[in-house]
């Protein structure tokens, strides 16, 4: 104090006020002025020596209003009020702590410096009228995603409501902002459910959208639940189960046709469905679909259609498997659905299990034909020196038919194994795949394609005491070998 060389208290007023406009102008420090530590240093001989605490508390509350009308003087709107509230909040801060002795020596009943402050501000944004238009304007902000500077202003002005108790008001000012939003989300939502999308794409970048706009909301993080159950009571309960059914669909068609985004779209929307209680509805799309397909890929004529039905299942076991389990929705990148998709566990094989059943059911509505189709496949497949898959064999309800089928070629094959000089990986490569099979369904359901696999064993033995002859002489047994047409021996004469 004796360092300024104040004796009064209008000049110690006037250093004091110096001090304050400097901490709420944007001007550089002035070296010439005194610091926080100063100024901090007189307000302490004022109120303990002086005893000047009163007008000085008063005068402080008149300074703090004309700093406040001086700051809002500039706002029109959400990102003029942030930036007024973090220059204001920043300054005021600094005062608080210059007058902290003040606030020890207030009598009862009177606000400290803060409430002051944040008193004179609001003062200050009702005289504008700024409250409803920001209100508005925030609310406004939660319908789509912000970039990053526009959300760290919209809670920068949240922070301002809170501060200046008016963002849980229940006076003229209006209802809590969470409850504007929230209703304005019903409000909003509802209508967009009475506008039905065009196709499932449409549908899922709809609420696509709409979850998103709700994980980045700036308000607290306990709206963020309550804005998702409000898309899923409005946008996803009523119309999911229409859009899966109608919809679906399509999207498998362009998954297989090598559209990538068709697998996106399919996670998104078996996330919905979890959320919507439509899983059942994804299945019986999936199902249906699947079983579509397989009838129209059994009805070409060839009876080696298998690979097409084989090609086709792995194709369709890879999409939904890629669509509809929890390893793919965490390995690809979708923001909020990452999040929203872990809330619900599901199960990691029910795609493939779907496809499979459903192809099954419509392959086998003709039971002869499909299992000749599989039979064929696995000739085509020997016959090229390849171990055959057993999902053909498997999805094949008519096991019976696909022996008599299997056992015809495998003869034909056994014999033309023996006119050729490799013929012992074909034996062995046709060995294991009679093996694979009684894994599958047991000693009984091959003992005559053993029997014929002995036969020709034994064959080629003789066939090379035989060498030097012309006529290559075969050793079979009746009981394993099918009947084949027989055919008269012409010799030359």
């Amino acid at each position: 104090m004796n360092t300024w060389q104040l004796t009064s208290y209008d000049e110690t007023w006037a250093f004091l006020r110096t001090g304050i406009e400097h901490t709420f102008s944007d001007e550089k420090a002035d070296p010439q002025r005194p610091c926080a530590r100063e100024l901090s240093r007189v307000v302490r001989e004022v109120v303990q020596v002086r005893r000047w605490e009163k007008e000085l508390y008063n005068a402080l509350c008149e300074e703090l209003q004309s700093q406040a009308d001086a700051c809002v003087s500039r706002c029109t709107d959400v990102t003029t009020v942030a930036a007024a509230w973090r220059s204001f909040s920043s300054s005021l801060g600094t005062v608080v702590t210059v007058f902290r002795c003040l606030d020890a020596a207030l009598r009862v009943g009177l606000d400290p410096v803060y409430r002051v402050g944040t008193t004179c501000l609001r003062r200050s944004l009702e005289q504008r009228g700024l409250y409803e238009p920001l209100v508005r304007e925030l609310v406004q902000m939660t319908r789509a995603r912000l970039d990053e500077g526009t959300i760290n202003d919209c809670r920068a002005c949240v922070e301002c409501l809170r501060k200046l108790d008016w963002y849980s008001s229940t006076d003229s000012e209006g209802p809590y902002l969470e409850e504007l939003v929230l209703r304005d989300a019903r409000d909003r939502f509802t209508r967009e459910a009475c506008a039905p999308a065009q196709c499932c794409r449409e549908y899922v970048r709809r609420v696509g959208a709409a979850l998103d706009a709700c994980a980045a909301t700036f308000l607290s993080s306990t709206t963020v639940p309550l804005l998702e159950s409000v898309v899923v009571e409005h946008l996803v309960a009523p119309a999911i189960a229409h859009v899966v059914a109608s919809g679906a669909g399509a999207l498998l068609d362009e998954a297989l046709g090598g559209d990538a985004s068709a697998v996106h779209v399919l996670t998104r929307l078996g996330g919905l469905c979890r959320r919507g209680d439509a899983l059942c509805d994804l299945q019986r799309a999936v199902s249906t679909h699947a079983a579509k397909l397989a009838r129209q890929t059994l009805s070409a004529p060839d009876e080696r259609v298998g690979f097409e039905v084989l090609k086709l299942l792995d194709a369709l076991t890879t999409i939904v498997e890629a669509a509809f389990t929890i390893e793919s929705v965490e390995a690809v990148p979708t923001d909020v659905w990452d999040a929203f998709n872990r809330k619900e566990e599901t199960p990691a094989t029910w795609g493939a299990k779907c496809v499979e059943d459903a192809m099954e059911a419509a392959l086998n509505e003709e039971d002869e034909r499909f299992a000749v189709c599989a039979a064929r496949c696995f000739d085509a497949t020997l016959r090229t020196d390849k171990t055959p898959s057993l999902r053909l064999f498997r999805l094949c309800r008519a096991k019976d038919v696909f022996e008599a089928t299997y056992r015809a070629d495998l003869g034909l094959r056994l014999l033309g194994h023996l006119t050729t000089k490799t013929s012992h990986g074909a034996l062995g490569r046709e060995h294991d795949a009679i093996k694979s099979l009684e894994n599958e369904c047991g000693a009984s359901y091959v003992a005559k394609l053993e029997g014929m696999c002995v036969d020709a064993l034994r064959s080629r033995a003789m066939v090379k005491g035989f060498a030097h002859a012309i006529a290559n002489p075969t050793l079979l047994t009746r009981g394993p070998w099918p009947a084949y047409p027989e055919c008269t021996l012409v010799l030359p004469p």
